[in-house]
């Protein structure tokens, strides 16, 4: 989840799957009000509580503000552990081995076109 912080709270258009739970799953927005924050600011809060470090990205600075202002408050284990009930071990992003080959083929060839030595032992 620490890549995909929001997992399936977002709709990923590359698959069609739809996993509890969204941003109005009550369980999440009554966290939101109980620590007057949203419930993307609860999600990410219940992965620093965990110890996962979210990598969140935005070019909202609405957006950006927000994903800073998750230090103030902490959840209860109790919560943590609600939260950690929606998880479905599934992918968010599935990862396609020939797309990887692909990718990793491409950055060898522009590492050694633009002649990034300090690169060549990836």
């Amino acid at each position: 989840m620490g890549c995909a912080a929001f997992g399936f709270l977002v709709r990923r258009p590359h698959n069609n799957i739809t996993l509890p739970p969204t941003f109005t799953n009550p369980v999440l927005v009554k966290m939101a009000k109980k620590y007057g924050v949203t419930v993307s600011q609860v999600v990410l809060r219940s992965l620093l509580d965990r110890n996962i470090v979210p990598v969140s990205t935005s070019s909202n600075k609405e957006h950006i503000k927000l994903n800073e202002d998750i230090f103030d408050f902490h959840l209860s284990h109790k919560e943590i552990q609600e939260i950690k009930k929606f998880d479905k071990n599934e992918k968010v992003h599935p990862i396609e081995v020939d797309d990887m080959r692909k990718q990793y083929e491409e950055m060898k060839s522009y590492i050694k076109k633009n002649n990034l030595t300090q690169y060549e032992n990836i």
